[in-house]
């Protein structure tokens, strides 16, 4: 007690408002490092946001009553009971908040029941302090304003500690009944940011002139922040061995906007989450299947009405067989804990046989636009109810494009409509809905017309997806979501609904998902999965060409001498001689290690190949490289014609392959880079010793 007595006169008086004032600043400071941990759309960022904002404004207030406890009469004495009276009520805030920021983080699911029953702690305390109003039950003001500790002022403290308690509990047996890889570092969090504000209670209550409870609480804030952050860390550390890092880093950096980004690979039955909840990781089982895991975000996420349907969109078992043809696959589902959503499945990787391999499974939230869409259903029921114009005229200033047909003429369309369609100052009122979409930069197709008649005949809605751009300017293009829905009246008519929404930021993830799953990453050219799957197709069309198969001479060597690096930048410079020595429509693959190969679609003579060929071994003669001179680097090239009979190309790519190999190996052991294309003759010979 004998320290005590030391430190508690220390942090009296003037010190008391600076070290909470401290305390704040230190606050603010963790507020704006904030988005270090979290995007901008996170929902635990949103949280510790809002306990960070709690904690500030009680700092505040604390600040503001050291300063006027220690300066007799600086707000007088009403002025300061007033304050006491507010900084009491905040304390037990800004615990409550940590309550409920803590029991968040970790995905502890409450019901109403449990919500209910942490508000009985506030209420009381709200109660106790209401008993101040009438009789000086919590704190005395006198008349030099001096604070003095009232009988009751101990029930605050017990408040406090009451959510401190439901907090353990609540946390404790989250954590017994989820395990995963981070329960140690999120056992920690509880431990520290329990402990520190608890035993600094208990200092506030000896030495009520100190400030306690503010240094408490922004030690809790400093450890969650720290412990967050480590865990995070860890996460993206582990995420970054489990697939390259190229392509994490590319799915981390477009997975903005997204509440989750998880890749799924379906061959190997293995997750690698780019970015997700605490609550929904906590929901990912390490003895789980790759099934199990979908399913069970799936039904934990979603309300009870929608949980079925979800769990029927989420099998993957019938994932491949759904997404045959198509690139991505999604719906629409409500969140207990965000709202609206959007699920979808982003298809990332196929193999030779477009069998899907990985696919992405991308969770948005959408509660914004979706809440507006029900708005606009029920404000336009209520204006054809109602005539009343100014409903109507609400619907035409909303940002999303809403067209409004009955008996499929226009009624209402709003000026983000207009603005789509490219009619911008026009009236289209009572002009009829297709009439309005021919001419417009908008592509409809004739199934979507006929789909919308279905729909206006029998009711019910329907959404598909479509662009829009001007001919010649397709790099404006913008990808559209369209929702159409049949809405009934009251007056027993009814009315079409069409709302358009801009997906191009959705459109743009898959764009990028499909070139990384198709490309080299290091050469920047297709990838073997891809080049080859492409020559098979062309195969099966009956497309002639010249095969040709090439590695560099040499390449171990300049790997062992100049190492790893000159190499990569050796396969980077071969690479780019063969994408500059043949057309944008010819087929360039990196086969592995040093090896490319080359497909010259509609080439059907050996001399015209020689002439491409040609080319590309002088822009590989051009290759000079920091620890390789010009005219180094080699390559031997084996080729093959790629003939049809009857319109049909009747080898295997196997084949092909295995002939261009041959022939490839016969330049080996020459000078410089050479070349051998087979003949007629040899390869009748060839096909007459394998029958």
């Amino acid at each position: 007690m004998q320290f005590y007595g030391i430190i508690n006169p220390m942090l009296t008086g003037n010190l008391y408002a600076v070290t909470a004032a401290v305390c704040a600043l230190l606050c603010i400071a963790i507020l704006r490092c904030n988005n270090t941990i979290y995007d901008r759309d996170s929902v635990i960022r949103k949280y510790f946001m809002f306990l960070l904002t709690s904690y500030i404004i009680y700092f505040a207030l604390d600040c503001l009553w050291g300063a006027a406890n220690s300066s007799a009469g600086l707000f007088g004495r009403g002025g300061f009971a007033v304050l006491s009276f507010f900084n009491h009520l905040m304390a037990v805030v800004a615990v409550a908040c940590w309550c409920f920021f803590l029991t968040n983080y970790f995905g502890f699911r409450d019901t109403r029941i449990t919500i209910a029953l942490q508000f009985i702690p506030l209420a009381c305390a709200v109660i106790v302090l209401v008993t101040q109003i009438f009789v000086n039950t919590v704190f005395s003001i006198d008349e030099a304003c001096r604070y003095h500790a009232g009988p009751y002022r101990i029930y605050l403290f017990y408040i406090e500690y009451s959510y401190y308690l439901i907090t353990f509990i609540k946390v404790i047996f989250f954590l017994i009944s989820h395990h995963s890889e981070h329960d140690t570092a999120y056992k920690r969090i509880v431990l520290e940011c329990a402990v520190v504000p608890v035993v600094f209670g208990v200092f506030q209550y000896v030495y009520p002139d100190g400030p306690y409870s503010s240094l408490g609480l922004m030690f809790s804030a400093v450890l969650a922040f720290n412990g967050m952050m480590v865990i995070e860390k860890h996460r993206k550390s582990q995420n970054f061995e489990l697939i390259s890092k190229d392509r994490y880093m590319m799915l981390e950096a477009i997975s903005d906007g997204y509440v989750s980004v998880i890749m799924l690979d379906l061959e190997n039955g293995t997750d690698t989450v780019i970015k997700t909840t605490p609550y929904a990781r906590s929901l990912i089982e390490p003895e789980m299947s790759l099934k199990e895991k979908v399913l069970n975000i799936f039904r934990n996420a979603a309300v009870p009405e929608d949980a079925d349907g979800l769990a029927e969109f989420g099998d993957i078992d019938k994932l491949p067989e759904k997404m045959t043809n198509r690139r991505s696959l999604s719906t629409e589902y409500r969140s207990k804990n965000i709202g609206w959503c959007m699920a979808a499945f982003i298809a990332a990787e196929r193999d030779s046989e477009r069998n899907l391999k990985k696919v992405v499974l991308a969770i948005q939230s959408i509660d914004e636009r979706k809440t507006k869409e029900l708005e606009y259903e029920e404000a336009l029921s209520r204006a054809y109810k109602n005539e009343n114009a100014v409903l109507a005229e609400l619907i035409k200033m909303q940002s999303t494009g809403v067209i409004a047909s009955q008996d499929r003429k226009i009624v209402i369309v709003n000026d983000a409509a207009l603005s789509i369609f490219g009619r911008e100052g026009q009236d289209p009122i009572g002009m009829d809905v297709f009439e309005f979409w021919k001419g417009s930069p908008i592509r409809t197709e004739d199934e979507d017309k006929e789909k919308f008649l279905e729909v206006e005949r029998e009711g019910g809605s329907f959404s598909y997806q479509t662009v829009s751009y001007v001919e010649g300017n397709e790099k404006d293009m913008r990808h559209l979501r369209a929702d159409v829905k049949r809405v009934d009246l009251l007056d027993g008519s009814s009315v079409m609904i069409t709302c358009l929404t801009d997906i191009t930021a959705g459109k743009l993830l898959e764009d990028k998902l499909r070139t990384l799953s198709e490309t080299d990453m290091l050469t920047n050219i297709a990838n073997r999965r891809c080049g080859e799957s492409q020559i098979r197709l062309l195969m099966q069309e009956g497309v002639e060409g010249i095969y040709c198969l090439l590695d560099i001479n040499g390449f171990k060597t300049i790997n062992d001498t100049f190492g790893h690096g000159t190499g990569d930048d050796t396969l980077i410079a071969v690479a780019s001689a063969v994408r500059s020595s043949f057309r944008s429509d010819d087929i360039l693959m990196r086969l592995g290690g040093d090896e490319f190969a080359i497909y010259m679609r509609g080439v059907t003579t050996t001399d015209l190949a020689r002439i491409r060929i040609a080319r590309l071994f002088e822009n590989i003669a051009r290759i000079e490289l920091p620890n390789i001179p010009k005219g180094s680097v080699t390559v031997s090239l084996g080729a093959v014609a790629v003939r049809a009979a009857g319109g049909m190309i009747t080898e295997d790519y196997t084949e092909i392959y295995r002939r261009a190999d041959a022939q490839m190996y016969k330049c080996k052991g020459r000078p410089g880079s050479n070349l051998s294309i087979e003949d007629a003759a040899e390869k009748e010979r060839n096909q007459n010793e394998e029958s």
